[in-house]
């Protein structure tokens, strides 16, 4: 049997590539500038699909190969065959803690700015600074830096800059958020733009040998992770504990559990995230509690891995965007070729294959570390019960990346209306009706149905009206679930429609003759 290869042609980057057993569809996310591969050996059949249209210019192109792929890294390296457009693209991440006293002013400026640039990522302005992830091609995401850079309040500012293959965030957000980074109970009140009440940053040659020292007990400092529990999986500093947490927004290291539990006051800690600003959020919360000497990297590990390497690091590091973990792979590298520090979640296999992948059901979504036989085995799910019963499966993607959004994967109209957004709307209403029908019993228990209720029904409001049918509704309910006698309510509550219009026919014909003898 021929293997089916379904290629979209509004993105770049050749390795992602998707498989789907169940169909046998191959898809994969990037542009093909030719008809013909020499790893597939036969010409392109190109369709339309019938349910694109010019406005999403989701065109579909079908590969049909007379031979499958019999391994999972003959596949892999089949993806390197396709070519893809010259353009550049660019991640920049940078962040700045400055008090701003009409940021929602700065938020329409940035809009402005960014209207004629092809730039998408995530972008929170609020009264304590800045926190930008974005990708931009050419040098569009790096000119909204410097933007950025030349106002006066944002002299200081340092941003990174990493070349991709193509856009990492599926759309651009920028936006005021009342917290920059999530934490309980919120950051409005924290001292985040006071320098003084945040970890001192130092260079990270400096902070390689502070943990070079810890490690080899030459120093009582205390190397701290301020990340999630997933992203220490991913990679993590020799001699960091791994998080407790799934969230930032529940960090709390001092703890029982955590690394800095009942550890006195005076000693030296050693924290590191992603890009620094998780570093200065938590460590004004630790000044609060009494900690004074606190160290983190002056750019994160992003820069710690630029400038050092992977000296006293153990494996990659995650990142939020499509990359999903850094570096990224360098060319003819598979991830096959790579490995984490955890095992895997399937099988247990001491070692896994990173980066973290998405569970292949809609409705899990779970980030989670698999190793290459796992990956095939498992059909992309994170476990039996979402591979056996899930509703919405998704194709398993072969090369690292983020989902798109459901409809993108589900067959036939429904992928025009949104099958998944249907069936929430449909779950919402059934939730909003079950409120209003338990609020009605509530109501029909304390006050009840009178008969003057049913004869003045017609003289109320739509909105009174449909209070009233819903208390009638709960009335059958109670009555059907033994809570009161049916004695209780007026009887024709609970007649048929066709026991109702006989009643409404005989008493039409009494008043007519009533009306004629008089």
């Amino acid at each position: 049997m021929g293997l089916s290869i379904l290629l979209r042609s509004n993105v770049t980057r050749p390795s992602a590539l998707r498989v789907c057993f169940q169909t046998n569809i191959l898809a994969t996310s990037k542009r093909t500038t030719h008809c013909h591969n020499k790893q597939f050996g036969k010409p392109i059949r190109v369709l339309r699909s019938p349910w694109c249209d010019e406005r999403s210019d989701s065109r579909k192109v079908l590969l049909r190969n007379s031979r499958a792929f019999t391994s999972l890294r003959a596949l892999e390296s089949a993806s390197s065959e396709y070519e893809t457009t010259a353009e550049e693209f660019k991640v920049v991440t940078f962040y700045h803690l400055v008090d701003l006293e009409n940021p929602e002013d700065d938020v329409k400026r940035h809009q402005e700015f960014m209207q004629e640039r092809d730039v998408k990522g995530r972008i929170y302005i609020n009264q304590q600074g800045i926190n930008a992830q974005l990708t931009g091609k050419n040098d569009d995401a790096v000119e909204y830096a410097r933007f950025v850079q030349s106002d006066s309040r944002f002299k200081d500012l340092q941003y990174t800059v990493a070349p991709v293959q193509r856009h990492k965030f599926p759309r651009l957000s920028l936006r005021y958020k009342p917290n920059l980074v999530s934490l309980e109970g919120g950051t409005t009140h924290l001292p985040l733009t006071d320098p003084s009440k945040r970890a001192t940053k130092i260079a990270p040659n400096d902070f390689f040998e502070r943990v070079q020292a810890a490690n080899k007990g030459e120093s009582a400092a205390v190397i701290v992770d301020v990340r999630n529990d997933y992203e220490w999986d991913a990679g993590h500093f020799i001699g960091a504990e791994r998080p407790l947490n799934e969230r930032f927004r529940d960090t709390k290291l001092d703890a029982p559990g955590e690394p800095l539990h009942n550890i006195p006051k005076d000693t030296p800690i050693l924290m590191y995230c992603t890009g620094g600003i998780r570093c200065d959020v938590y460590s004004t919360v630790l000044h609060e509690a009494g900690f004074k000497e606190m160290y983190t990297i002056e750019g994160g590990v992003q820069a710690y891995l630029r400038d050092q390497g992977k000296e006293e690091w153990d494996g990659e590091l995650f990142v939020f965007d499509d990359r999903l973990a850094t570096p990224d792979l360098e060319a003819g590298e598979t991830p096959s070729d790579r490995v984490a520090d955890r095992p895997c979640l399937v099988c247990g296999e001491p070692k896994a294959a990173p980066p973290h992948r998405n569970c292949a059901n809609v409705d899990c979504n779970r980030l989670f570390l698999v190793c290459t036989t796992c990956l095939g085995a498992a059909e992309g799910f994170c476990g039996e019960e979402c591979r056996d019963y899930s509703q919405r499966k998704r194709p398993m993607l072969i090369s690292p990346g983020r989902y798109t959004k459901w409809n993108e994967y589900a067959n036939g109209l429904p992928s025009v209306r949104g099958d998944g957004r249907a069936r929430r709307r449909r779950a919402r209403r059934e939730r909003a009706k079950e409120a209003e029908i338990k609020e009605a019993k509530e109501a029909v228990l304390k006050s009840g149905i009178s008969e003057e209720e049913l004869d003045g029904s017609r003289a109320l409001s739509r909105h009174s009206r449909r209070r009233l049918h819903l208390r009638i509704e709960a009335a059958r309910a109670l009555v059907m679930e033994g809570v009161v006698p049916r004695e209780q309510f007026p009887q024709r509550i609970f007649m048929e429609r066709r026991e109702k219009l006989e009643a409404q026919k005989e008493l039409k014909e009494s008043r007519e003759g009533s009306m004629q003898e008089v």
